[in-house]
């Protein structure tokens, strides 16, 4: 018998109740620290971004995710994870799988700092079933 993916509920790291959380500028948004033993445990997950961009866009949305170790509020200095999201569909949804390691947080950075985008994130985690 072949081992299988047992995918968990999803987490809201970023937003809260299914909603938006704003951002302007140029600081970084955080989402909550991902604890992959205490929250869990579980094998890894997959990260989902959903941007509602501003309706006139200027500035992209740059995502990054740190893995960290200890007790969690030991990021790396350096993203293990990042990509761009721009605006070709409103709202903009994009995908990836977390790293592999016991702690990682997911933060977003605008390009400039002329919009107000509206974003939110999950994680979805999974073990691996027997």
């Amino acid at each position: 018998m072949a081992n299988t993916l047992d995918w968990k509920s999803a987490v809201q790291v970023i937003g809260t109740a299914d909603g938006y959380e704003t951002f302007s500028g140029t600081t970084a948004i955080s989402g909550s620290v991902v604890d992959m033993d205490t929250d869990g445990p579980w094998v890894s997950g997959r990260y989902f971004v959903e941007i509602d961009f501003d309706p006139t866009v200027n500035d992209y949305v740059n995502v990054l995710i740190y893995a960290g170790r200890d007790d969690g509020t030991n990021m790396d200095d350096e993203a293990s994870l990042s990509f761009q999201i721009r605006d070709d569909n409103d709202p903009q949804q994009e995908s990836v799988m977390a790293p592999l390691a016991p702690f990682h947080v997911l933060r977003a950075v605008q390009t400039g700092g002329t919009d107000t985008h509206d974003i939110r994130c999950y994680f979805i985690p999974y073990d691996v079933a027997v």
